[in-house]
């Protein structure tokens, strides 16, 4: 596997991906998260078909997402950091905030990328801290107060690790 022969919009799918490698993504929801528009999704769709082919992604039933040897590889040599990613996380933070979030069926399986993409994401930054803000004030909101405050502290160790 060779990240480097990969162009550019190949290695932010492979790298947005490899950050919650459980999760699998139908192709319109890859379409949304990558922001493609209608004129694009023909090559967008040869893209994540070539990208399967070459056994970056996999594919089951029509859902697609990044093989987990390949994430743990992917993370082992190169941490991606909140730019590799900065669509996904806007994906998920644009349903996280939107007021109208269930909170077993909608909330919960978007608050659990998030918690997992924040644990394995090494790189630190203002975006991280902000990102980890906004799920704290959502755990409140749902009343999860212990969970809320947890993030809460984890958004003041970022940037207080970024101010020193």
């Amino acid at each position: 596997m060779d990240i480097n022969k990969l162009n550019a919009i190949e290695k932010e799918i492979v790298f947005s991906l490899s950050v919650i490698p459980f999760s699998m993504f139908s192709f319109p929801e890859l379409r949304d998260i990558f922001q493609v528009g209608e004129n694009e999704q023909y090559d967008f769709f040869f893209i994540i078909h070539d990208l399967s082919i070459k056994s970056f992604l996999k594919q089951d039933r029509g859902l697609y997402g990044i093989k987990p040897e390949n994430a743990h590889f992917i993370r082992k040599n190169h941490n991606p950091t909140y730019e590799d990613c900065s669509k996904l996380i806007n994906n998920l933070l644009s349903k996280l905030e939107s007021t109208n979030l269930d909170y077993e069926k909608q909330f919960v399986p978007v608050y659990l990328k998030l918690e997992f993409l924040l644990e394995n994401m090494k790189a630190t930054s203002l975006h991280m801290a902000h990102l980890s803000f906004i799920l704290s004030n959502n755990l409140v909101h749902f009343k999860k107060f212990d969970e809320a405050l947890k993030y809460n502290q984890l958004a003041v160790e970022i940037s207080e690790s970024i101010d020193n």
